[in-house]
């Protein structure tokens, strides 16, 4: 059932946190984050209870693997830190039969609600990928919960982490998938879904992942009449630190367990 179209962002707030434990569920959509001023409702999506989310803490390369740094701290200026080298603080969804040895890459992508882009991710690379972990970055609020960032006031995306094995699969590949499952032109807002927390952003480790980001976003906006307002966040020493924390247990491959759940993405083109 269709909810009444509301109107403003004022409303549009009071809505969201008048709803207790239950978010938004819409039907047949496609997710991935941007603002604008008209928000219509399909549906409820359905959470239990919140449960705190979990720090990514990060190592560097040059310490022993038991020495760990600060909690995510500064991992935008860490130049080897895309490869690989950083000491897990939390278990990623796997794909089946994945070498969990081998050297891999990572990138978060806020394109946004995080179901959906874990799900179109998994199923198009498949093997190609490491592992995915959806979650919040970007935001100052350390452990932010899933209710929390939904009032958009935390600054955090909800974004995808995406582990991949660069010699199965480039950057490029993942990001031109990235602009095709998504409306990058509507700032803050994918469908449905309104506030920065559906933003579109990338978050890159590595000067070298940011300049290909950058390259791919000017050759990606041919594809649209709008422009692009997708961030791109980290990989050089300007940019402030941002941390990565790791979504509640629930959220994790949702629609793999939930198939009939709400999806607001398609590849579009």
């Amino acid at each position: 059932m269709r909810l009444p179209i509301i109107r403003g962002g004022v409303a549009a707030n009071f809505f969201r946190r008048s709803q207790p434990e239950r978010f938004r569920t819409p039907s047949p959509l496609i997710l991935l984050g941007f603002s604008g001023l008209t928000l219509s409702f399909s549906g409820f999506r359905s959470v239990p209870s919140t449960t705190q989310s979990t720090p990514y803490q990060w190592i560097d390369s040059s310490l022993q693997m038991s020495r760990l740094s600060p909690p995510a701290s500064c991992a935008s200026t860490s130049a080897g830190d895309d490869r690989g080298t950083q000491l897990e603080q939390h278990t990623p969804n796997f794909l089946p039969g994945t070498d969990r040895t081998a050297p891999f890459s990572r990138v978060l992508l806020g394109a946004g609600c995080f179901w959906g882009v874990e799900k179109l991710f998994r199923k198009e690379f498949g093997s190609q990928l490491r592992a995915t972990t959806v979650g919040y970055a970007g935001g100052a609020k350390d452990h932010p919960t899933y209710k929390e960032v939904c009032t958009g006031n935390t600054g955090h995306y909800e974004v995808v982490e995406i582990q991949f094995f660069e010699d199965k699969v480039t950057l490029s590949d993942l990001l031109r998938f990235f602009w095709r499952i998504h409306d990058p032109t509507t700032l803050n807002r994918q469908g449905n879904d309104v506030g920065q927390q559906y933003g579109s952003a990338i978050f890159v480790y590595s000067a070298e992942h940011r300049q290909t980001a950058e390259e791919l976003r000017d050759e990606m906006q041919k594809q649209w009449a709008g422009q692009i307002t997708t961030r791109i966040l980290g990989g050089k020493l300007s940019d402030s630190c941002f941390k990565f924390w790791k979504a509640e247990d629930y959220h994790q491959v949702y629609l793999e367990r939930n198939p009939g759940g709400y999806c607001n993405h398609r590849v579009r083109f």
